[in-house]
């Protein structure tokens, strides 16, 4: 785990978790329950999820990472 572990999480199907998501284009538009889940997911990793895939679209891509 510490030589290889990892350092982002990409989600991907959240409109499986909500129909509401296929809408969202930030990471604020998430429904309130997708937006616990990605926290809860956050903690028992330790890692963030920086991209957040909330339709099966190239262009539809949540990427929360700073440059």
């Amino acid at each position: 785990m510490m030589l290889n572990g990892p350092t982002d999480i990409a989600l991907t199907f959240v409109d499986y978790l909500s129909k509401e998501n296929r809408k969202a284009r930030r990471f604020e538009q998430l429904t309130e329950a997708t937006l616990q889940f990605i926290e809860e997911i956050e903690r028992v990793a330790g890692v963030p999820v920086n991209l957040i895939s909330t339709r099966f679209d190239w262009r539809n891509i949540i990427d929360r990472r700073v440059w």
